[in-house]
């Protein structure tokens, strides 16, 4: 009796029993069991019977291929990932090798591009040691510069805040959309007259048909205000095209963007542009990530006044390396802008800043023909926990204005601590 009662406990603790897939004797047939469970009950099923096959068979390479699809279809793209980097590390023929790099490609897409929507805040003290250097507002830049029109200038202290939204969403089949916000303000201790509050706005929808292409439109607003007083505002749509290929990537741009100032004495200033852009990026790792981009630019601006006039050639360069508690990133850049308008060239006025003899100096025209900028940027960032970060950011920035002889560079330093949700 003792017997008979061990053997029905057994047999009720056995695998049938307790629902797992019988034990996989003959590899083909317990793949096409699998496959015809992906038909009839789904991925689930057809993922129990894989796992199986694979126990009994792991030289199946087949099995671990068809594993890595469900796992796709199943939203568990990391580990889709490591599966079919486990099959390309084997010899495998073209066409196969083709396929399931496609396979991974598409899921390092989705497990990027989940719908998320993030908030951020950041605060910093910081020191620039030419407060009221020349300064352009472009489009493309962080809206660090400080004033227009004004040439050298003084060290202060500044306090800045800022936050940032934003909001990913995969949306309906193929398109996926997104929307960025990002306020910085900042605030000098003696210099208030280049105290700046920058808006910036940016939405998009991108057509993907694949992990290995897609298209996007941009369009985006930015407000700057200086000193209280609205400054400029200005609005840009762009159209992208973009190539990846773990770990290349590469993306194709043509902008049309248009610059209003709110002050009549810059009306001359307003201004529009066509432009076009190359970035090109490589992204290696996965628990240490590390990443070199390359960005090229070029651009034709045509403003109110003719003088002002000008084109643009830039080129920048970007490397970094992301781990779990830190990231650190350095910033190359030129920009190189010529002035070809008609009639005299555009002027830049030195400020009224009081000299050591205690004399206001006298403003000075001078012709412009061109601005070159040259800047590098190193920033790093200590993760205190999954929320709190400390970040210490220098720029250093060397300008020249042709047809003026003075110091144009400028420095500047600052710590601040970050909160993400």
């Amino acid at each position: 009796m003792l017997a008979a009662c061990v053997g029905v406990l057994l047999l009720a603790l056995s695998p049938l029993a307790l629902g797992a897939p019988p034990p996989c004797g003959d590899a083909e047939e317990c793949l096409q069991q699998a496959l015809e469970a992906r038909e009839r009950e789904g991925e689930h099923a057809a993922l129990e019977l894989l796992d199986a096959l694979i126990a009994a068979h792991p030289q199946r390479l087949r099995a671990r291929a068809e594993r890595a699809l469900s796992l796709y279809r199943l939203h568990r793209m990391q580990d889709s990932i490591d599966e079919i980097d486990g099959l390309l590390a084997l010899d495998l023929p073209r066409n196969v090798r083709a396929n399931l790099q496609a396979l991974r490609d598409e899921a390092r897409y989705r497990l990027t591009s989940r719908s998320t929507a993030r908030f951020g805040l950041r605060a910093a003290l910081g020191y620039d040691d030419n407060v009221a250097s020349f300064a352009d507002f472009d489009a493309r830049r962080e809206g660090t510069s400080t004033t227009i029109g004004t040439v050298g200038g003084r060290p202060d202290d500044y306090v800045e805040a800022g936050g940032r939204l934003r909001l990913r969403s995969v949306g309906v089949g193929r398109f996926n959309g997104r929307l960025d916000a990002d306020l910085n303000l900042r605030r000098y201790a003696r210099e208030g007259d280049f105290d700046l509050q920058d808006l910036r706005l940016r939405g998009g929808v991108e057509w993907r048909p694949s992990g290995l292409f897609g298209v996007s439109l941009s369009p985006g607003v930015r407000h700057l205000r200086r000193a209280d007083a609205a400054l400029l505002s200005d609005g840009s749509v762009e159209l992208a095209a973009g190539l990846s290929h773990d770990p290349l990537s590469m993306r194709l741009g043509l902008e049309r963007a248009w610059r209003r100032y709110d002050s009549a004495a810059f009306a001359g200033l307003d201004a529009n542009h066509w432009a076009g852009s190359l970035r090109s990026q490589l992204l290696f790792g996965r628990e240490i990530q590390w990443w070199v981009a390359l960005d090229l630019e070029y651009r034709e601006e045509a403003a109110r006044n003719p003088v002002q006039a000008r084109d643009l050639k830039r080129a920048s360069l970007h490397a970094g390396r992301s781990s779990e508690r830190q990231e650190w990133s350095l910033s190359l850049d030129d920009s190189r802008y010529r002035y070809g308008g008609s009639g005299q060239p555009p002027f830049a006025i030195v400020p009224e800043f009081e000299d050591p003899s205690g004399d206001p100096p006298t403003p000075v025209a001078v012709g412009v023909d061109r601005i070159i900028y040259r800047s590098l940027e190193a920033r790093y960032r200590y993760h205190l926990d999954a929320r709190w970060s400390l970040q210490l950011r220098l720029r250093r920035q060397l300008s020249a204005i042709g047809g003026l002889a003075t110091s144009l560079d400028r420095t500047s330093i600052d710590i601040g601590i970050e909160w993400n949700r």
